[in-house]
């Protein structure tokens, strides 16, 4: 007797890819519903500590005091300046209104109370 597994295996597997896309194609269409009313579970989306047009300093540990303006955000927790500088997130920091109205960063203060 003489048998067509192949064929009859090829048949099977095509069957299953044509059941697979019907889903997926659901899936996303879901997924992009969740994202669009904000109910997508938090870990899908990319969490920004900066947002375009934020006005940032440099962390203390760099001598540079002048304000910057994000750009954009690079992947890895980078952020591009508009002074054209690619810097880690933990490098900066958001501007004070004090720093935003002189216009550079500020020293940090010494003691913030002084007990007797």
């Amino acid at each position: 007797m003489k048998t067509n597994l192949t064929q009859q295996t090829a048949k099977k597997k095509a069957g299953e890819c044509k059941k697979l896309q019907v889903p997926m194609s659901e899936l996303q269409h879901i997924e992009k519903q969740e994202f669009d009313l904000g109910l997508a579970p938090d870990d899908a989306y990319v969490k920004y500590d900066f947002l375009k047009g934020d006005v940032v300093v440099y962390s203390h540990r760099i001598a540079d005091n002048s304000l910057e303006t994000v750009e954009a955000f690079v992947p890895d927790e980078y952020y591009r300046l508009d002074s054209g500088q690619i810097i880690h997130k933990d490098d900066i920091q958001l501007a004070s209104p004090a720093e935003l109205k002189a216009k550079h960063r500020l020293d940090q203060p010494i003691a913030l109370f002084v007990s007797g």
